[in-house]
């Protein structure tokens, strides 16, 4: 039987990675309706950048 690695035990992690989702701490702390919409948003980008390289294009940078 074949084994496929987890994506992110495949790769050795990188300290000077850009965090996928930072989470902004407003003067009332971190308000947990705020960090549901930024990883909303981070996942709606994330499809959007899946389906427009399935159609053939460029991914965006």
């Amino acid at each position: 039987m074949t084994r496929i690695a987890h994506p992110r035990r495949a790769r050795p992690h990188d300290p000077g990675a850009r965090p996928l989702l930072r989470l902004e701490r407003g003067p009332d702390g971190l308000d947990l309706d705020d960090a549901r919409e930024q990883a909303n948003r981070l996942i709606e980008q994330s499809i959007e950048e899946r389906d427009r390289v399935s159609r053939g294009e460029a991914p965006a940078r």
